[in-house]
């Protein structure tokens, strides 16, 4: 009577050491023909009597996994779980790769300046402020001037380090078009300023184009003080017809760069 139950030990002793075959099998495998190699590993642990369930299961994942991609989905063991893993790897750098192109199909990324820093929002990561009506006024009466058409709009940057007399600084800023192709009413004006918006001090305006496309509008500047503020500034086109809105989007702010050629 004892010999039969040496046997089933036997048995179950081989089952033991085929299942852990299978949980030594990394995550960052990372090739199509791993997923192969767990899928024959898996068929080992079926071979075990009282386990061959769980050794079925694992043999169906190495194949999910190898047929979505591999090595995402012996990242869990290989399991169904595994291979949804990744497919979902593969949707989000889809994703990523649709984002990237909407983005480059709105605003050419050579028509920046450069070198510089991009930042993907019209506020610089949070550093500019738009002026209050108190300064508004005070920097319309500093030499910004009212505008007999409409608001003029002051957004205000302070700059990491004040500009330098004989090293250019330019500026970029994405406008994309709304309701139409354009031309909108409004005109874009970078200037530099001495106090936060304008206020006091001198101002120097470098730029000023007509908002008339969706696309990337430059300036540079090369300074004759060490200004530490940065003013961009929309301002209605007297007597425009046009009705098209606009809408700012990235910015890009080049402390000693350059705007591209014509």
């Amino acid at each position: 009577m004892r010999r039969p139950i040496v046997l089933f030990a036997l048995v179950l002793s081989m089952g033991c050491s085929s299942s852990s075959s299978n949980g030594s099998v990394r995550p960052d495998s990372g090739v199509g023909s791993s997923g192969g190699s767990s899928a024959e590993t898996g068929g080992g642990a079926s071979s075990g009597g009282a386990i061959s369930g769980a050794g079925g299961a694992s043999r169906s994942g190495g194949a999910g996994g190898s047929l979505t991609g591999g090595a995402a989905g012996l990242g869990t063991g290989g399991s169904a779980t595994g291979g949804l893993t990744g497919s979902g790897g593969a949707t989000s750098n889809g994703s990523g790769g649709t984002s990237t192109g909407t983005g480059g199909s709105l605003f050419n990324p050579a028509d920046r300046c450069s070198p510089g820093q991009y930042y993907p929002d019209p506020w610089f990561g949070g550093a500019a402020i738009e002026c209050g009506q108190a300064q508004h006024d005070a920097a319309l009466a500093n030499g910004i001037g009212a505008s007999p058409d409409g608001f003029v709009g002051i957004t205000s940057l302070k700059l990491p380090s004040p500009m330098q007399p004989g090293h250019t600084t330019a500026l970029s800023k994405d406008f994309e078009i709304l309701g139409g192709s354009g031309p909108t009413p409004d005109q874009i004006e970078f200037w530099a300023a001495m106090s936060e918006c304008g206020t006091t001090g001198t101002l120097e305006k470098f730029y000023t184009h007509p908002i008339d496309t969706t696309g990337v509008y430059c300036g540079s500047i090369d300074p004759t003080d060490a200004y530490p503020y940065l003013l961009m500034v929309v301002r209605p086109i007297p007597d425009s017809t046009a009705t098209d809105g606009s809408v700012e989007r990235g910015v890009t702010l080049c402390m000693e760069g350059t705007c591209p050629g014509p």
